[in-house]
């Protein structure tokens, strides 16, 4: 605190010119990013907050007003989202972890009237073990009895209609000895 106190005091001992500086840095920083979400997405900035709900958190309708829809998200190189969009029968949202593709968790809010799939991603595990709210519900490639799933491409699908908070995980097994 003394020295920002000393660098932006009257004195001319160079500190309030080095604070300048890397706040001229991280202004250029900022400016660059808008720059980059203005030439991607044009001139509708809500599309840089749609393309984050519609594929980094997989929130997207299949009917209107998010009656039916599907909770897809696109991982990437990221560790950590969550966000979540209204629809007129409540919060609809998604929230998701991961830790160096050894363990992942999915958590999503579903409303009441609604139905639609949840798509675990798979990152690269062939034969994960998936977990809904504590109990198993996929393993050796297949859904256990009684559940709705079906693999597609890099994801498990899940039919979920339950209203509520439900959470996804699956964790990398360690190898046998």
């Amino acid at each position: 605190m003394t020295s920002l106190r000393r660098a932006f005091s009257d004195h001319s001992d160079g500190g309030r010119a080095e604070v300048t500086a890397i706040y001229a840095v991280l202004i250029g920083v900022n400016l660059v990013v808008w720059a980059w979400a203005a030439a991607a997405f044009g001139d509708n900035p809500a599309a840089l907050g749609t393309a984050f709900l519609a594929y980094v958190l997989g929130l997207r309708p299949t009917s209107p007003g998010f009656q039916t829809w599907i909770i897809q998200p696109q991982v990437g190189d990221l560790e950590f989202a969550q966000g979540q969009v209204g629809t007129p029968y409540g919060t609809l949202g998604s929230r998701w972890k991961l830790k160096a593709h050894h363990y992942f968790k999915f958590t999503v809010a579903v409303p009441k009237r609604t139905s639609g799939t949840v798509a675990v991603p798979l990152l690269g595990g062939k034969n994960r073990t998936i977990a809904r709210d504590g109990t198993i519900v996929w393993q050796d490639g297949r859904p256990e009895p009684g559940v709705s799933a079906r693999r597609k491409g890099g994801y498990v699908l899940f039919e979920e209609s339950r209203p509520g908070v439900h959470t996804y995980a699956w964790a990398k097994r360690g190898k046998k000895k």
